[in-house]
């Protein structure tokens, strides 16, 4: 089963904020184009780790064309902050499988 766009953003997002100290920034190819990617590492080193990509980073040129929607911004802060508390995942792998409450929660989720 798939996830929702903004389950499966929330998901990085929670990663992000519970394990910094596996943040790394890598290159990779983006449809043929170079790119720099936000990944969570676990273990010593890189090599033969478990990579998590987390996010494109943008560009000066995508950072200058964004034009945020700010009229559904209260509302996913307000999704979020609810995920938050219905959420007892602790373990960066557990966020690969499904989650029956989180999953039900992001599926009646309306922003």
């Amino acid at each position: 089963m798939s996830k929702p766009t903004l389950q499966k953003v929330y998901e990085k997002l929670q990663l992000i904020k519970k394990y910094p100290d596996g943040l790394v920034l890598a290159t990779a190819y983006d449809n043929g184009s170079p790119a720099l990617i936000l990944g969570l590492t676990t273990g010593d080193s890189v090599e033969g780790d478990t990579f998590t990509p987390l996010a494109i980073m943008l560009d000066q040129n995508r950072i200058d064309t964004l034009k945020p929607d700010w009229s559904t911004f209260d509302n996913i802060q307000h999704i979020i902050k609810n995920a938050e508390k219905l959420d007892n995942r602790e373990e960066p792998d557990e966020f690969d499988y499904q989650h029956l409450t989180i999953d039900k929660y992001f599926e009646n989720a309306d922003f």
